[in-house]
């Protein structure tokens, strides 16, 4: 179209443009993976879901249910994070496929039921599919409100706390009840369950005992056995976001980068400068380069544009020109997990695998040479 190569953007910069216009972008089937007929791996992971979490502090949303209506693997790397305190909208996914016969039969859909009040309008969709007040489900109605505070919201409160929780929730369109519902807090855990459940309320206490926490309802089909082996058996699951449990003044915080220049005698950027530049390409910041090494610190999802005369402007991610953050991206994209995972079955990528703590540790610094 150009004339140009084509050129991939980044990550960051997709999602700060998506923001930008006022979109919610969300993280799509992040442990998806599986190997085609000559056993070769090929890949839908969101290998750099984590790093953007780190970066801002938070993500606008991710996928907790797609492909299979209990997706095990989604929901384990959801509830990791929401253990962490992290603040993640969870949303379904119908991955449509219009050229398989064989997808094209399949009757799973898979919805986000939004509570909208009056005249339905793109931006009160935006609004509430932001807030995070959803439920993600194959059919069935669920939703959560503890003290009268509604899913996606953030409940301040305090070791010790007693908390009234309201669940509503109703079966699959002929079916007469959840096999099984559940209320879930920190790590997963099951807190709760009631069998056979027709429909309808379902009201009890919760004492808070760690923090950051949450709570979640969730409630499986009529025919539905919630802890089958096979995942895939399980045809109907509806699941709420979180209810937050924060303790005050509590908050995740995007990351710094803390950034070394090293310049070489005959660098021919010598006399130009840096500019630092925020994903949708604003200066922030300016540094002239001299002689001797630059050493500043700025926000991780951060650009840098070396700039002099008569030399094409060299402009880049600081994130994604960094090996160590670039090591661990594709110890997930290039399924070398599966090393140190090899029982893993398709779409199934260990919690571990993700490293955030070293993803966390790679951040911190970037160094290179010009």
């Amino acid at each position: 179209i150009t004339g140009e190569p084509h050129r991939r953007r980044k990550y960051q910069e997709v999602i700060a443009t998506q923001r930008n216009a006022g979109a919610v972008p969300v993280w799509a089937h992040p442990t998806s993976w599986w190997r085609d007929k000559s056993g070769n791996f090929i890949t839908n992971i969101a290998a750099e879901m984590i790093m953007q979490f780190l970066i801002d502090g938070r993500l606008d949303g991710m996928v907790v249910q797609g492909y299979d209506a209990c997706h095990r693997s989604y929901l384990a790397l959801w509830f990791h994070l929401l253990d962490l305190g992290a603040i993640i909208p969870g949303f379904s996914e119908s991955d449509g496929c219009f050229d398989l016969e064989n997808l094209l039969e399949k009757d799973e859909i898979y919805v986000n039921l939004l509570p909208i009040k009056g005249k339905i309008s793109l931006k009160k969709i935006v609004n509430v599919a932001r807030h995070g007040e959803i439920c993600c489900s194959s059919g069935a109605f669920i939703s959560i409100r503890v003290d009268g505070t509604p899913m996606g919201s953030i409940l301040k409160t305090k070791k010790g706390t007693v908390h009234r929780v309201n669940i509503t929730a109703y079966p699959v369109s002929g079916q007469k009840s959840f096999s099984r519902l559940d209320l879930i807090s920190r790590g997963g855990k099951i807190i709760y369950s009631v069998n056979n459940f027709q429909g309808g309320k379902i009201e009890l206490d919760f004492k808070v005992d760690t923090l950051p926490s949450y709570l979640i309802a969730r409630g499986f089909g009529e025919n539905d056995n919630p802890d089958t082996q096979i995942q895939q058996k399980i045809r109907h699951m509806a699941i709420t976001n979180p209810v937050y449990l924060h303790p005050a003044n509590f908050a995740i915080l995007p990351m710094e980068t803390h950034c070394f220049i090293k310049v070489k005698k005959n660098s021919e950027w010598l006399g130009g400068n840096i500019e630092c530049l925020d994903p949708l390409g604003k200066k922030i910041a300016n540094f002239a380069i001299h002689g001797k090494n630059i050493s500043f610190k700025i926000p991780a999802g951060s650009q840098l544009r070396l700039k002099n005369k008569n030399i094409k402007d060299w402009q880049f991610f600081i994130a994604m020109e960094n090996p160590k953050v670039q090591h661990l991206i594709e110890f997930l994209a290039n399924g070398e997990f599966l090393k140190d995972y090899p029982a893993c079955k398709s779409g199934e990528v260990p919690v571990e695998a993700f490293r955030i703590k070293e993803m966390r540790s790679a951040l911190q610094k970037f160094e290179i040479e010009v």
